[in-house]
């Protein structure tokens, strides 16, 4: 009986420990719980250095496609021995220079090229009436 008394003691002091344990990681889980809520900026929450997987999720395509993107050197990458790794804010800017423009910004662009690039008289030949006629 003296086996299964120390036993049963043995027993409760583990739980006990696995209760003050439990307790301190739910504790834990609160305080990081707290900072991620109040981290409301994506760049204190996301990574500064990406992988092929994240770049390949973040652009939609496959690695396939980011790995013959950088062996043609069409996006910026790093390369630390063999691993390549990319720069969240390179990607952002490839991105931003692939963005397509809206009508509203083609039009501007191109009223103000008309309003800066004169246009050119037309040259009559000599003798010609029609002056586009060379």
């Amino acid at each position: 009986m003296v086996d299964l008394e120390q036993f049963v003691e043995e027993m409760e002091f583990e739980i006990s420990k696995l209760s003050s344990c439990l307790a301190r990681l739910k504790k834990q889980l609160a305080k990081t719980g707290e900072k991620s809520a109040t981290n409301t900026e994506a760049s204190e929450v996301e990574p500064f250095v990406l992988n092929i997987e994240e770049v390949a999720e973040r652009l939609g395509v496959t690695r396939q496609t980011i790995y013959t993107w950088t062996r043609k050197r069409i996006i910026p990458y790093y390369k630390v021995g063999k691993k390549i790794c990319f720069n969240k804010d390179d990607i952002m800017e490839y991105l931003k220079n692939y963005r397509a423009k809206s009508i509203n910004e083609i039009e501007a662009e191109s009223r103000e090229y008309v309003a800066t690039h004169p246009k050119p008289s037309p040259k009559t030949r000599k003798g010609s009436k029609n002056k586009w006629d060379w």
